[in-house]
């Protein structure tokens, strides 16, 4: 046999089992990493929170299927069991904690994480206490019914929200948990417009019976309603930020009880949170 002959011989060889090697199927897309965002209270920071929680966190975390059978595989189905890992996120809110006399008691912090008062403490002990709340976080500052800083949380927690589409949910624990709630009206109330995807939020601590905050919803999501507002077929351009606000208080009222999922975890010796405090939140859900 002819070397040129043996050398085509081969090629062919090689060409057939080429076409005849399966072929391996290209990855499917994949999809944004489920997450939850997660509010800490007043006089706490992310950080203090996600640890608290962490045997929550590492739950979420581990391999499952939809089955809840983390052994399970889909067969031909491409959805690994991974998609549904839930990452929580925390981010700190964007004020220094500060003592309100008016809301929290001298041995009580008003808070979720043990303390911010004065009392019974020898000057060494202050100062690190002092020190401690320099790194402590809070959402606002309130007055009355003025929550001063809502807008700027508000506008940062819309940002995180919108830079990743995994986001599904919000966990709230008590002021974080008004936040919570504060959020789901404006998802609501904005046809879901504004938190997008947001499917369910819990509340732990919650509390109801109270006002909405004078200054909520803010001027900045206010001129972000007008354009809702506007594509719904309305003419908002000439109104003021008071009339938008009215506007959308009336939507708020139509809606409740909000249809949202909701999950509400009450304390039974809470003494900052009282149950009938957190039960007068039910009534807003259906």
């Amino acid at each position: 046999m002819s070397t040129t002959s043996s050398t085509k011989k081969k090629k062919k060889l090689k060409a057939s089992a080429s076409a005849s090697a399966p072929t391996t199927p290209a990855p499917p897309a994949t999809a944004p990493r489920r997450k939850i965002l997660l509010l800490h209270g007043d006089r706490q920071t992310g950080g203090l929170l996600l640890g608290r929680i962490s045997s929550l966190k590492r739950k979420l975390l581990k391999p499952r299927d939809s089955n809840n059978n983390s052994n399970h595989t889909n067969g031909n189905d491409n959805t690994s069991v991974n998609d549904h890992r839930i990452e929580i996120v925390a981010p700190d809110g964007p004020f220094v904690w500060a003592l309100d006399p008016s809301i929290h008691h001298e041995q009580e912090s008003g808070d979720d994480s043990g303390g911010g008062g004065t009392c019974n403490r020898t000057a060494e002990e202050q100062a690190e206490r002092d020190a401690e709340n320099d790194l402590m976080r809070t959402w606002w500052h309130r007055e009355n019914d003025q929550y001063h800083g809502l807008d700027e949380s508000l506008n940062m927690l819309q940002s995180v929200w919108s830079e990743d589409e995994g986001f599904e949910g919000i966990i709230g624990f008590s002021r974080g948990a008004r936040m919570t709630h504060l959020i789901g009206l404006l998802h609501e109330a904005s046809n879901g417009c504004l938190f997008p995807r947001l499917k369910y939020i819990v509340m732990a601590s919650g509390y109801g019976g109270v006002n909405l905050p004078t200054n909520f919803p803010s001027e900045s999501l206010i001129s972000h309603y007008k354009d809702l507002y506007s594509g719904r077929g309305g003419d908002r351009d000439g109104a003021s930020t008071e009339e938008c606000r009215n506007d959308f208080m009336k939507d708020i009222e139509s809606i409740l009880p909000l249809k949202i999922r909701s999950m509400h975890i009450m304390g039974l010796k809470d003494r900052l949170v009282p149950v009938e405090s957190s039960r007068a939140l039910l009534s807003s859900y259906v």
